[in-house]
């Protein structure tokens, strides 16, 4: 035999070879991906047959049949579909092939949750890469698919170490229910209506081990577990806290159904809730009222002198402790129609649409903090932010205090706000009531002391002209003249804190910030005390020195035009 004829020979052994070990595709699943769609997958590739090298369009027979009813075909027939197919290869085949199927909103209308299918690739349509065709195949269809179903909460959560979390899990559905599918660190649990609480125990957590989050994997199903969406991973973060301070995070006040820190003095009780990182020991007291505490909760009875009264809580973990001063204001009755659910001084009816780490500041205008921090009325404002010398004379007179409140300066617009529930360090940002004048100084009030210059390091004032303070861009440095927008970056027991005046001049350290602040400006005067002529006018002076200049300007007018006359003759 020669050498060409071995070739032949060889040749068509391997063809009979192939031929004889080949096998047809089979169909391995159907399935409904979307509202219309159904989805066929083989274990090998197909493509549609090619008749002298022009290929036809293959096509499916299809029935859809439950025991009584036929939503597609009879029972003597099939209805052909023809398919497209899904990533095929550079030589055309492709595994799964997919066909749009209007009869199925025939099927949800009658509330199937599944459905016989009966499929037919016929070989004169389909082959693989040898020439082979497919089977029928007759199996059950599931027709609840996976849809917009989703897990709309957030996936990232920060905690303090050793402190518990709880989170509410919310879905696009609100029929859905939820389920843990990987708990690696078994400190995770679900609890509530469709089990949408989700635990976790982070008693024994440490910022200063290796492990600094911790993950769970989470399940919403509605009504079939085809139904679901498992791409939503949680991680809560544990953060560090400081150890030489317990956090007083804020104080909940309630007077029977009225809330906030106005009280009115009667024999109705008050009742103080406080919020602490992980205290397990608290200590109330007060010169002012007769308080018994347990706990987190102290009660009394407002029967003090009105004015602002206070109530003192030291919260200790270990051998670290913090304190914080609560200011009441004690009133023979409330304003009408109070109401303050949010705690913050502010009646509810005069910020309908603000949130709690918001704050009024003037008409149209508003002091915002960061996100999960809480903003209040300093104790000196009545119903906003912006605060006026007289409502501070007012406060020092009616609570017996000397008054410190004359500034050096010429005080501008004053504001008055307390910052909580925060680490370390908060901003600040305030819509000014008016803008910023040239040679304007910053200036910080304390109820000790009096006013001084705001203390500043490393960029913590800023300001900018914008109708939008609360975005982050075009923000300078320092005190722009014309600026209408103030950003303030106040460490927590700091010299700009004011909320422990007896600490060396700094507040204290307790995730707490009282801060009354003024955009002051030097006072007018003359350049030359030894000149014997010239002014200077100054806006905040007395009318009667307005008058004078006005005076002197009509006279020097009048001077002018009687020498300009007197030289055009």
């Amino acid at each position: 035999m020669n050498i060409f004829n071995r070739f032949i020979v060889t040749a068509l052994l391997v063809l009979f070879t192939s031929k004889a070990f080949a096998t047809s595709p089979i169909i391995t699943k159907i399935e409904r991906i979307n509202v219309n769609t159904i989805l066929v997958t083989f274990d090998q590739g197909i493509k549609p047959v090619s008749h002298f090298d022009v290929p036809i369009e293959g096509e499916f027979s299809v029935k859809l049949y439950t025991s009584t009813t036929y939503y597609l075909g009879s029972s003597n027939s099939l209805i052909v579909r023809t398919p497209t197919a899904v990533n095929p290869n550079d030589n055309g085949f492709a595994t799964q092939w997919q066909w749009e199927e209007p009869t199925l909103t025939a099927t949800d209308n009658d509330g199937l949750s599944e459905i016989t299918i009966n499929l037919n690739a016929y070989h004169s349509d389909f082959e693989n890469d040898i020439g082979h065709s497919s089977l029928d195949y007759i199996n059950t269809l599931n027709l609840i698919w996976q849809h917009d179903l989703s897990i709309t909460s957030i996936n990232t959560l920060d905690t303090n170490e050793g402190t518990n979390l709880e989170h509410t899990l919310i879905a696009s559905d609100t029929a859905a229910t939820f389920s843990i599918i990987e708990n690696t660190s078994g400190l995770f649990s679900l609890s509530g209506t469709n089990n949408a609480t989700l635990s976790f125990d982070g008693t024994n957590t440490d910022y200063e081990s290796t492990t600094k989050s911790y993950t769970v994997k989470i399940k919403a199903t509605t009504g079939n577990d085809a139904n679901e969406n498992t791409e939503q991973t949680l991680t809560v973060n544990i953060k560090d806290i400081i150890d030489t301070a317990p956090v007083i995070r804020r104080f909940t006040i309630s007077q029977g159904v009225n809330q906030g820190r106005l009280i009115i003095k009667t024999d109705t009780s008050v009742t103080v809730y406080a919020e602490a990182s992980g205290g397990s020991s608290y200590t109330w007291s007060s010169s002012d009222f007769s308080v018994i505490g347990s706990g987190a909760f102290v009660t009394f009875i407002p029967n003090a002198d009105v004015g602002t009264r206070t109530i003192k809580l030291k919260v200790t973990i270990g051998d670290y402790s913090s304190e914080r001063v609560l200011k009441l204001k004690l009133v023979e009755s409330h304003p009408t129609d109070w109401k303050d659910k949010n705690n913050n001084g502010i009646n509810d009816s005069k910020e309908i649409g603000h949130h709690n780490n918001e704050l009024l500041a003037g008409e149209n205008k508003k002091i915002t903090s960061p996100i999960n921090t809480r903003l209040l009325l300093g104790i000196m404002s009545e119903d906003t932010a912006h605060l006026t010398l007289a409502q501070m004379k007012k406060y020092r007179t009616d609570n017996n205090l000397s008054d410190n409140t004359e500034d050096t300066l010429t005080t501008g617009d004053i504001y008055d706000y307390v910052v909580e529930n925060f680490s370390a360090t908060t901003q600040v940002i305030i819509e000014l009531t008016s803008p910023i004048p040239a040679n304007a100084i910053l200036r910080k009030y304390s109820p000790a002391t009096g006013w001084a210059n705001f203390v500043i390091n490393d960029n913590n004032i800023q300001s900018k002209t914008s109708n939008t303070c609360t975005d982050d861009t075009h923000w300078q440095t320092g005190l722009t003249t014309g600026a209408t927008c103030l950003k303030l970056t106040i460490k927590d027991g700091s010299e700009n804190d004011t909320d422990g005046d007896q600490n060396n001049g700094k507040g204290q350290v307790n995730g707490v910030v009282e801060s009354t602040i003024s955009i002051a400006r030097p006072a007018a005067s003359n350049s030359n005390n030894n000149s014997g002529g010239g002014c200077v006018y100054n806006p905040n002076a007395p009318a009667r020195f307005d008058m004078g200049f006005i005076l002197l300007m009509t006279l020097s007018a009048y001077y002018l035009i009687r020498r300009r006359r007197r030289f055009s003759h």
